[in-house]
């Protein structure tokens, strides 16, 4: 028997929880005979109806035992995940889940399949589930924009294969237990990563130990506007930037005084919400990048321009994501500068 354990992280979602409370009751693995699965909600700092709606969605559980909802006080996902790994989830859990309060699951066996994934692939300790866009999962009359939008996802240039996707993932839980997250940060599935691939801090990255099922899919739901778009893609941007300074001080510390000491700034960082706004301020701007790392600017571009070949719509894409690339660079690159990033989400 593996007994598993779902954390559903709800922020005022209190017009979408319903839809994947309802998804997640008919998931197989709850009434598969090799799990035990527990579903944990996790209300942070809600000021809207997630509690109460969340109830009510949980109460049409086959079996509503298996299920139960927190309403916790303080918000932030960062403090919520590290009170749901260190706190709340169960000691004999063996695989940790952790799911977005607004995505779908259309495919009933998407918790399974990660989660045997994750059991199968002994060399890996994470693994995500493949993000779909509604506007392009769903069929419906899309605007131009929101074409747009659907086609943008094409010119990423992320390699998921080895990613953390945050909206939907599955960890052993002794990695999530060996892991604690600063409060506040703007963008925590990255930092996450990058624990695991270098052991906290302490060796050369290794990819190896992430993968992605090839059978786990959910859905989210997309930006459908231009200035939604580029508000979403600044918070990812700044994201990047805190945890680029951070990965820097956490590395350099590991190397000047040890495993010990960086474990004991992780649990500083986990018990004070100054304590993130305070590094910052001493970490940035880098002498070397500045606010935000430069190199991002054209990291997608290159990545973008390598599939070829060079069509004239390809060039046109590469072009315009281009602009908008240099557009959330300097928006956010202005708003790390008057101090508004470490709190930007």
């Amino acid at each position: 028997m593996i007994n598993v354990d779902l954390a559903v992280f709800a922020h005022n979602e209190q017009d979408r929880i319903a839809r994947t409370l309802a998804d997640l009751s008919s998931q197989t693995i709850f009434s598969h005979e090799d799990f035990s699965t527990r579903l944990f909600v996790l209300a942070n700092g809600c000021s809207d109806d997630t509690v109460a709606v969340t109830r009510s969605e949980l109460s049409k559980f086959e079996n509503p035992g298996v299920a139960v909802v927190h309403d916790l006080k303080e918000g932030g996902k960062s403090r919520t995940w590290n009170r749901f790994v260190h706190e709340i989830s169960q000691e004999d859990a063996d695989i940790l889940v952790f799911i977005d309060a607004d995505i779908g699951l259309p495919d009933r066996s998407a918790i399974k399949n990660i989660v045997d994934f994750l059991i199968c692939r002994k060399d890996i300790v994470a693994t995500s589930s493949l993000p779909l866009k509604d506007i392009e999962f769903y069929p419906q009359d899309l605007s131009l924009v929101e074409k747009a939008i659907a086609n943008g996802s094409k010119t990423s240039g992320h390699d998921l294969t080895t990613a953390i996707c945050g909206q939907l993932y599955a960890m052993r839980s002794e990695a999530a237990r060996a892991i604690k997250l600063p409060i506040g940060l703007p963008v925590e599935d990255g930092f996450i990563r990058h624990a695991i691939i270098t052991s906290l801090f302490s060796r050369p990255e290794d990819e190896s130990l992430i993968a992605q099922s090839p059978e786990a899919t959910h859905v989210y739901p997309s930006e459908r506007s231009i200035a939604a778009l580029l508000k979403h893609q600044t918070r990812i941007v700044i994201g990047s930037a805190v945890n680029a300074a951070l990965f820097r001080y956490f590395i350099r510390l590991h190397r000047q005084e040890g495993r010990q000491r960086v474990l004991n700034e992780l649990s500083a960082s986990a018990n004070s919400p100054r304590w993130l706004p305070e590094k910052l301020r001493k970490l940035l701007p880098d002498s070397r990048f500045g606010w935000v790392p430069w190199p991002w600017l054209f990291s997608r571009t290159a990545a973008f321009l390598k599939g070829g070949p060079y069509t004239v719509r390809r060039t046109s894409i590469a072009i315009l994501g281009f602009g908008m690339d240099c557009i959330v660079f300097v928006n956010s690159q202005f708003k790390m500068a008057r101090g508004t990033g470490a709190g930007h989400w």
